[in-house]
């Protein structure tokens, strides 16, 4: 059995709340505790929900995640695979990392994995339209928000610690939204990275080694092959 830790408190009814965040997913939390699979009708996947104190005594439970950016414990989905395994639905385990933001567990012997978390990347490449993990792992891609703010204010000190000085930029976009900000100098040329050093211009990619930490989704953990974790 798994337990999916919900951090979107205060929720006044968490199954319906889990199962609209789960619809974009194909997933509903049926009445008679099913997990429904929109696609399929009824998945062999059985759940109940449990309030924030379920797993109190479990050395996982967090009533707060370290992530200022995640809202504190709602409770928990408790899921028991029937007759199939989670291997035959990523799309589930991806709507509660990414709606959940908690810790995800096994109950039989406490491995838990963290949905969100202090992430380390390196610069030389992440700064582009399809770094970031095509933006994917960044808990929001809405600019005007404090996430994005200590996103940007962590890549900007990053950069500049290390004898560079550049401008980025926070657009929001379906890839990622975090770039150079980059200038055209004669019409019709290329637009050219702000990226310099010691007064000259240089090329983005003089920036790999530097690296830096945000708060991101951390999706190795849905990975199958993590030690049976899903099986």
């Amino acid at each position: 059995m798994f337990a999916f830790a919900i951090m979107a408190a205060p929720v006044d009814d968490l199954r319906t709340w889990v199962t609209a965040a789960l619809a974009p997913y194909g997933y509903a939390l049926g009445d008679a505790g099913e997990v429904i699979e929109r696609r399929h009708g009824t998945s062999g996947l059985r759940y109940r929900v449990d309030g924030p104190d379920a797993y109190a005594a479990r050395p996982w439970h967090v009533a707060r995640s370290p992530c200022p950016f995640v809202g504190p414990l709602a409770g928990y989905v408790t899921i028991e695979p029937v007759w199939e395994t989670f291997a035959d639905h990523r799309e589930l385990k991806l709507g509660f990392l990414r709606e959940g933001r908690g810790v995800l567990a096994r109950l039989d012997d406490d491995r838990a994995l963290a949905a969100v978390a202090l992430r380390r990347f390196d610069l030389g490449w992440q700064l582009g339209k399809y770094g970031f993990e095509d933006g994917d792992c960044l808990l929001t891609r809405d600019g005007d928000t404090p996430y994005a703010t200590d996103v940007v204010d962590r890549v900007d000190a990053a950069i500049r610690a290390a004898g560079f000085d550049v401008e980025t930029s926070w657009s929001p976009t379906c890839h990622n939204p975090l770039r150079v900000r980059d200038e055209q100098l004669v019409r019709d040329w290329p637009r050219l990275p702000q990226v310099w050093r010691d007064g000259a211009r240089v090329d983005p990619s003089a920036l790999d080694g530097v690296e830096v930490e945000i708060w991101a989704y951390d999706f190795a953990a849905l990975d199958d092959g993590i030690d049976d974790f899903w099986r």
